[in-house]
């Protein structure tokens, strides 16, 4: 017979099904719960990731700009009152208008953001093609019983450049290494290359452009500090020391002046430089002329007083080193030509779009100049030196 359920019975068992399905939703429950709060937290984690990202993407897009001279605002797709905004691909970060020594720089992924305080240093720079002795932007060619060379061959050697057609010619002796990116080499006489011949676009090195920005920012830079309206002329014996000058006309020195530059002075020249006699000058600093350069004077190199000093003149005329003096610092002309004559001693590093030589000269390559380069960028190099990363 077959036995029967009572009301009493099924009842009972009906209670442990639903308590078993209970027992199971409960689990599944707990299961789904914490399936989503780890999916929660791992999406989190992952937008945390992103603004992080963004934000270092954005300390680089910053020191990018910056130490190359490219306005920061480049591509930003918005602006607020104190930021710019930008974006690349999903990803936002935003950073001050105004550089300065302490910087927010905010990384944002789906409302989540990421906060990284960075401190920063600005330094003097001095691009590469100024390790050179020489460099030109076309031909060069040395001539009579020149001598190229550095003042510590165990840190580098006296190395001449040129984008084009390097000639050694007469007892011309080069330290180092005669380098040509687009041209050759040539020896002639008893001319010696030390280290040896280089060609080849795999050795090119740019002679940087002096842009409007970079002189208006040398020029605003030198207006802060002192200004004359028309020339400027020191002679006899003088001391001097120049932080910013702005000079409306020439400057002329001469007699025994001796000038010393401080905390990388900008000296900007409306005219023409002319130094003559035995002025000198010395410190660490950069002289910008509109006009042309003329050094006819004596600025010896003090050991252990590294003159960083720079002349650059933005003119598409030609400036002169010349007479049997020596003089120091770093002569660049971007647009013009720099000639050489005399049995010139020049302590330093000479660039320039066309350098010619007309007589013997001697020209050491300072290697001071590694460690402490003139302020050949208007704006220094920002180097990043501490941050500190925070979730907002």
């Amino acid at each position: 017979m077959r036995k029967k359920f009572l009301p009493k019975e099924h009842g009972s068992v009906m209670v442990a099904v639903l308590a078993l399905v209970g027992a199971v939703a409960i689990i599944l429950g707990a299961a789904s719960t914490l399936t989503t709060s780890g999916y929660r937290k791992a999406l989190i984690a992952a937008r945390q990731l992103q603004a992080l990202y963004a934000a270092e993407a954005g300390i680089e897009d910053f020191l990018y700009k910056k130490n190359n001279g490219i306005d920061i605002s480049t591509n930003k797709v918005g602006e607020e009152e104190s930021n710019y905004v930008f974006q690349i691909e999903d990803f936002t970060f935003k950073y001050p208008k105004i550089p300065s020594d302490t910087m927010d720089f905010v990384g944002i992924s789906s409302g989540i953001a990421k906060t990284i305080t960075c401190n920063f240093e600005e330094e003097p720079s001095m691009p590469a093609v100024f390790r050179n002795a020489l460099a030109s932007e076309t031909d060069l060619e040395l001539t009579g019983n020149s001598l190229i060379r550095s003042s510590d061959e165990n840190k580098i050697h006296g190395n001449v450049y040129a984008h084009h057609d390097i000639e050694a010619k007469g007892n011309t002796y080069i330290s180092g290494a005669a380098i040509s990116a687009y041209g050759t080499v040539t020896i002639r006489g008893n001319a010696t290359i030390e280290q040896g011949i280089l060609e080849g676009e795999a050795y090119y090195q740019e002679i940087p452009e002096v842009t409007e920005e970079m002189r208006i920012t040398w020029m605003n830079k030198a207006q802060s500090g002192t200004n004359y309206s028309d020339d400027l002329t020191y002679s006899g014996n003088n001391n001097l020391n120049l932080s910013n000058t702005f000079i409306d006309g020439n400057l002329h020195l001469t007699g025994n002046t001796h000038i010393t530059l401080e905390n990388n002075a900008v000296v900007y020249i409306r005219g023409n430089l002319h130094i003559n006699g035995n002025a000198s000058v010395k410190g660490q600093g950069i002289f910008i002329v509109e006009g042309t350069i003329t050094l006819n004077g004596n600025m010896e190199h003090v050991l252990n007083q590294p003159a960083s000093v720079a002349f650059v003149s933005l003119s598409d005329g030609e400036s002169t080193i010349n007479g049997n003096g020596e003089v120091t610092g770093v002569f660049f002309a971007p647009n013009g030509t720099i000639k050489i004559a005399g049995n010139s001693q020049i302590f330093g590093s000479v660039v320039g779009e066309e350098i010619k030589f007309t007589g013997n000269a001697d020209i050491v390559y300072n290697v001071d100049l590694l460690d402490n380069p003139p302020p050949l960028n208007p704006n220094g190099v920002f180097r990043l030196t501490h941050w500190e990363e925070k979730f907002s």
